[in-house]
């Protein structure tokens, strides 16, 4: 199956007893393409601090000071400690313990909000969007949305 996004073609890993259930999987995945819910399981094992890096560099229209905000909390927060971790392997606990680590190294707790925010932006912005699926929800909107909730 072919890619529309990036012109790739996609073979799957699973062999069907009949032709029509193969045809049935080819139908579902060609309608998770379709709505955006497809995720290309090579997507998911690119390192959060290769994707983040780059991504500040592709970002078309950010102002001096925005560029320099965001390379500033990549550099310090994401990619120190999430940098490793490819991007589909992301999760609420992972996101939840990076935070708290952040704030007891004495990383302000707007900092560290500020460093979610962008994680969020950059892990499910631009190329790699779709990795969404593997968690569904974001792991950073279920900890701003839950953080708020005690203000």
């Amino acid at each position: 199956m072919r890619d529309a996004g990036r012109g790739r073609i996609h073979t799957g890993s699973t062999a069907y007893a009949t032709q029509t259930d193969a045809d049935r999987a080819l139908t579902l995945v060609e309608a998770q393409m379709i709505s955006g819910e497809w995720t290309d399981p090579d997507r998911g094992e690119v390192l959060l601090g290769e994707h983040a890096l780059t991504w500040i560099e592709v970002r078309p229209g950010l102002r001096l000071k925005t560029v320099e905000l965001y390379t500033r909390l990549l550099e310090r927060h994401i990619v120190l400690g999430l940098g490793e971790v490819p991007v589909g392997k992301l999760t609420t606990a992972l996101v939840r313990s990076w935070r708290a680590a952040l704030i007891d190294e004495g990383v302000s707790v707007s900092t560290a909000a500020k460093a979610c925010r962008l994680l969020r932006v950059v892990g499910y912005g631009g190329a790699y969007h779709s990795w969404r699926s593997v968690e569904q929800r974001h792991p950073v909107s279920d900890m701003e949305r839950r953080s708020q909730r005690r203000t």
